[in-house]
């Protein structure tokens, strides 16, 4: 399969490189649930399916085909359980792109100085 890829030209985009997106992702999620979910596809893979590569200077994403989703999350019905010093439970409803109601369930864990999330699932 060929692989096609346009610059990421976005102004409202915060990402100029794959570096700055591997910080965001360090920051956001834990070692363990990176490595063990889809995410690694974002900047890991090594096939057609990696979203962004840095080309001559400059962010280009993976035009290629396929997609995926997305989800409008309700953040006015979040409730927070399981609370400790180090983790909390956070749980949220809202709808996917297709008008589905969904709901997540993340475990958020304090990591190296910051609130990190350690797992998600969808209920």
């Amino acid at each position: 399969m060929d692989w096609y890829f346009a610059p990421v030209d976005d102004e409202r985009c915060p990402f100029k490189s794959v570096d700055d997106i591997k910080i965001f992702l360090n920051d956001t999620y834990t070692r363990r649930f990176y490595e063990n979910s889809v995410y690694t596809y974002i900047i890991g893979a090594e096939d057609y399916t990696v979203c962004f590569i840095d080309y001559e200077g400059e962010l280009y994403q993976n035009v290629t085909g396929g997609g995926g989703g997305g989800h409008e999350w309700a953040y006015d019905t979040m409730t927070i359980s399981d609370i400790t010093q180090t983790s909390f439970t956070a749980q949220c409803g809202g709808m996917t792109l297709y008008e589905e109601p969904v709901s997540v369930s993340m475990k958020i864990v304090m990591d190296d100085g910051l609130w990190k999330i350690d797992s998600f699932e969808k209920n």
